[in-house]
């Protein structure tokens, strides 16, 4: 996490909500996933196997699936996946 000198401003929140691809933005919609998941808040969780760097992993609960993926290296990364699905945050 950056720290910024005494005196220094971070990021104006305006910029942040009119920015599409802001931090800001990005837990927005995360939050909003989460809230409208019973899995991702509740559910049971199992390890989706993920090429090195990435984390993944599988919840379910009350008939929702969800897979959670995180990629932690400086390129994209291919999660091949045995079902077709839909990227609901990015």
């Amino acid at each position: 996490m950056a720290v910024l000198p005494p005196g220094r401003r971070g990021p104006q929140r305006r910029s942040q909500r009119a920015d599409p691809t802001s931090v800001l933005a990005l837990y927005r919609r995360l939050l909003s996933a989460r809230r409208g998941s019973p899995a991702l808040h509740q559910g049971s969780w199992t390890a989706v196997p993920a090429p090195d760097g990435v984390l993944a992993y599988e919840r379910r609960a009350d008939g929702d699936r969800r897979i959670v993926a995180v990629n932690f290296r400086d390129a994209p990364a291919d999660l091949p996946l045995a079902e077709p699905a839909t990227v609901q945050v990015a």
